[in-house]
């Protein structure tokens, strides 16, 4: 029996299409967010469009994917970032994962194609339908997801920047603490030794965020740091993480990220004291890059 994954946006129409494949006997399976239920047929699968682990493991075992309109959510709390990075992510996350997979087709349903997603598939070989979902087959209806709990404590934080093609990601990280003895008077230190990199309170070597890398990081082209502790770091549902990532193999386009991150600082405080302060160093970093 062929499995078909169906990514979706939650609308309704959904429920109509995910009916029909199971009338044609396929095993359906419709992708949620961690934290949101879905009243459609079909089995459930849990997946963080955001973690390029999480997408490979739901897609491994796929025969078809659909996605049915705009699938990208974030559902956390804080969400720094635009709508047009995040989806940038998402679909580059979908691409990387679906490259390495044994996929047969991909089926994408939209009231009009996202560029970003043709602009992300098309760095592969795929072989896509795509049909035009009329805004006149649709009843608006409540969607079929709802979210029922949240991580109210959780922020992603995602920038763009463009980092010269020669850089590995790797190299870029190590730059990365380089970077930030720059700031703050050189209160701030960045240590990396390979595998741990680590953010101190510089006067008196306190361990501000600790990172390890990722069993999934990939040197070259994606580095992903699991977050394991900090005298910034809450404690979290979720690995949080942060990811340098280049979009494409001859391309200078990279993104930098922070993902359910929980802080140990009051909720209230956090939003105006260190969260405005995630976006700033990530701009920073980004004017650091314009000196190469």
């Amino acid at each position: 029996m062929a499995k078909i994954l169906v990514l979706t946006d939650g609308h309704s129409y959904t429920t109509r299409y995910v009916a029909s494949l199971l009338a044609e006997g396929y095993e359906v399976y419709v992708q949620v967010a961690p934290g949101v239920t879905q009243t459609t047929e079909g089995h459930t699968k849990t997946i963080d469009l955001f973690d390029l682990a999480d997408v490979q493991q739901a897609v491994k075992n796929m025969d078809f994917i659909s996605i049915i309109g705009d699938p990208v959510h974030s559902y956390t709390s804080l969400t720094q970032g635009s709508r047009h990075v995040c989806a940038t992510l998402v679909y580059h996350n979908l691409a990387v994962a679906i490259n390495q997979s044994n996929v047969k087709h991909i089926m994408v349903i939209q009231t009009k194609t996202s560029p970003l997603l043709r602009e992300a598939f098309e760095l592969f070989d795929f072989p896509i339908t795509y049909n035009t979902l009329r805004t006149q087959t649709l009843d608006f209806k409540p969607g079929i997801l709802s979210q029922v709990t949240q991580d109210i404590h959780s922020v992603r934080s995602i920038q763009t920047l463009n980092i010269p093609i020669g850089i590995t990601m790797e190299g870029a990280l190590s730059l990365y603490g380089r970077f930030l003895r720059t700031l703050h008077g050189r209160l701030i230190n960045g240590v990396y030794d390979g595998e741990n990199f680590t953010i101190l309170l510089s006067p008196f070597n306190i361990p501000l965020i600790k990172m390890r890398h990722a069993k999934h990081s990939e040197r070259t082209s994606r580095v992903i740091m699991n977050i394991t502790g900090g005298l910034l770091v809450g404690s979290s549902a979720r690995q949080s993480r942060f990811e340098i990532r280049r979009l494409g193999h001859d391309t200078a386009a990279c993104m930098i990220g922070l993902h359910d991150f929980v802080p140990r600082l009051p909720w209230w405080l956090y939003r105006i004291v260190q969260a405005p302060l995630h976006v700033i160093v990530s701009q920073l970093f980004r004017k650091y890059w314009e000196k190469f």
